[in-house]
């Protein structure tokens, strides 16, 4: 997950972030960075302009409505609208 910050944050690799957080999604459905991964998901598709990303916020907010990101996916939901 650190690798997948960088990526977003200092490199500006968004393809890339979201890579490595779906990577992380898969190898570790329950693991202890699972919020971090979700949000950088949904921060990925948002810089990519990937149409998923209302997707990730609507699923994020249905599955975790009390998450510590739920601010972040509501407002990605509602610049979808």
């Amino acid at each position: 997950m650190v690798e997948a910050l960088r990526a977003l944050r200092s490199d500006g690799d968004a393809r890339r972030a979201g890579e490595l957080a779906e990577q992380y999604l898969r190898r570790y459905p329950h693991g202890a960075l699972i919020e971090e991964a979700l949000r950088l998901r949904i921060e990925a598709a948002v810089a990519r302009d990937d149409p998923r990303a209302a997707g990730y916020a609507a699923d994020y907010l249905r599955t975790r409505p009390a998450g510590r990101y739920r601010d972040l996916a509501a407002q990605v939901l509602q610049h979808a609208r």
